[in-house]
C-alpha cells in the first residue's frame, strides 16, 4: 500500500531533477580576465601616484598626485618647490577647477595665508632663500558627485608672477 501524499505534492515531486550543464563561456572568462589585468596595471585607480616636474625662473617644482581616483577615495597630493633664487612671496596657486568636488581635509604646513581669487585657490608661505625647500602635502576625498574628474593647473609664484606650473588632471571613476 502506498503512503498518500500531502495536498499540492505529487510523485513527481520525488524524481531527482537532472542538473543544468552550466559552463562558462570563453568570451565571459577572457572579459573576466581583461578586467583583472588592467586592474593589475592601476587603470582603475590604486596605483602609485605620477610625479609632474618643471624647471623654470629659478624654481624646481615637483608634483605627486593621483591620476585616478574612484569616487569617495582618499588621495594626497605632495608639492615640492627647490629655490636657486630668493622668493619674497612664495604662493602655491591650485586652479579652481583642479579642487571641483574635492573634500581637502588637511594642507600641511599651514599656509601663513590663504586667498582665493577667481580662478585659484592661493597658499601663502615665508620668504624663501636661495637653496630652500618648501615641502606641502595636501590630504583630500573624492566627493561621491563628482564624475569623470577635473582639470586645472598648479603654480609657483612670487606674489603674482609665475615661476612654474605643471597641469593638476586628476580622473575619477565611479
Amino acid at each position: 500500500m502506498r503512503a498518500a501524499f500531502p495536498d499540492g505534492i505529487s510523485e513527481d515531486h520525488l524524481a531527482v531533477p537532472r542538473p543544468r550543464s552550466v559552463h562558462p563561456t570563453w568570451i565571459g572568462l577572457l572579459l573576466l580576465g581583461a578586467i583583472l589585468v588592467a586592474s593589475l596595471f592601476g587603470v582603475f585607480g590604486g596605483h602609485r601616484n605620477d610625479t609632474l616636474t618643471q624647471t623654470a625662473n629659478g624654481v624646481d617644482l615637483s608634483v605627486s598626485t593621483p591620476r585616478t581616483l574612484r569616487n569617495g577615495e582618499f588621495f594626497e597630493i605632495q608639492i615640492g618647490v627647490i629655490t636657486r633664487r630668493p622668493i619674497a612671496q612664495p604662493t602655491i596657486a591650485i586652479s579652481v577647477s583642479s579642487l571641483r568636488d574635492l573634500t581637502i581635509n588637511t594642507t600641511m604646513p599651514a599656509a601663513t595665508g590663504e586667498k582665493v581669487d577667481e580662478n585659484a585657490y592661493l597658499l601663502e608661505y615665508d620668504p624663501l632663500a636661495p637653496g630652500d625647500t618648501l615641502t606641502v602635502k595636501i590630504d583630500g576625498q573624492s566627493n561621491p558627485t563628482l564624475f569623470a574628474g577635473t582639470e586645472g593647473r598648479l603654480e609657483v609664484r612670487d606674489g603674482e608672477a609665475v615661476l612654474a606650473s605643471v597641469p593638476l588632471n586628476i580622473r575619477v571613476l565611479p
